[in-house]
């Protein structure tokens, strides 16, 4: 019985042997393939947070940063910034009354026609419109196409909201208002006012309305009639008129 005991003991030690010579060969011939597959293997969970995080940052690119903006400009001075999927994601004043009224409002990640009727409905709007105030909403943004689609839908907004004109434009100058601390909206009109008179400034307009802005172009431009007819020179009114920059 012993003998037996011993001669099976003896068995598994010359097969751990046998197994551990068949290793260092199988080492030898791959160079440690397995040793390193197994290094390759504890970086499997960090090469994954990496490509989930990418996936993320992409999201985030795709969703928050706007591809185009709407301006609305009466003297409060607002723009906001629309993603890809037409959803607000940005609100800026670009005045003080801009200003309060985005702090005032609760648009972000609407749809931008359901933020726009809201804008127009506030009574910061509507008590200037009452006023015979003007209102200026434009649409800027790279592709044209997608901008006459949301000038579209912003001229459905505007109507019935009083005097309104709606425009579509490019980014030309958005950086250039934007540095000069206006809106589009009341950017492109100063650049239409230092056509006529270069040493107006941002600064002389940045608190003027639209209505006294455009009053002012008229009376510049020599036009007798004054705002009654501005309607014809600068596109007064509902916006039945609309440019692609100045």
């Amino acid at each position: 019985m012993q003998d037996r005991i011993k001669a099976a003991f003896d068995g598994v030690r010359a097969e751990d042997a046998l197994k551990e010579a068949t290793r260092r060969f199988l080492a030898a011939k791959t160079g440690n393939y397995a040793g390193r597959s197994f290094a390759y293997r504890r970086f499997v969970p960090v090469l994954a947070c990496c490509f989930i995080l990418l996936l993320s940052l992409g999201g985030y690119w795709l969703y928050f940063i706007p591809t185009s903006y709407i301006s609305i400009d009466v003297n409060p001075s607002i723009e906001l910034g629309i993603n890809r999927f037409d959803k607000v994601v940005s609100v800026a004043g670009y005045n003080a009354d801009g200003e309060a009224l985005a702090a005032a409002l609760d648009i972000k990640y609407l749809d931008y026609d359901a933020a726009l009727e809201q804008v127009l409905s506030s009574e910061a709007i509507t008590s200037c419109l009452s006023q015979d105030g003007l209102v200026t909403i434009g649409v800027i943004g790279g592709d044209a196409e997608h901008c006459q689609h949301l000038l579209n839908q912003v001229r459905a907004c505007a109507k019935g909201h009083g005097n309104t004109y709606c425009y579509a434009a490019s980014y030309d100058d958005l950086a250039a208002a934007h540095g000069a601390g206006l809106s589009y909206g009341k950017y492109r009109a100063l650049l239409e006012a230092q056509a006529l008179d270069p040493s107006i400034t941002a600064e002389d307009v940045s608190h003027m309305t639209m209505r006294e802005l455009y009053d002012l172009i008229d009376s510049l431009s020599g036009n007798a009639s004054g705002a009654a007819t501005s309607g014809a020179g600068h596109g007064h009114g509902h916006g039945q008129q609309h440019g692609r920059g100045h």
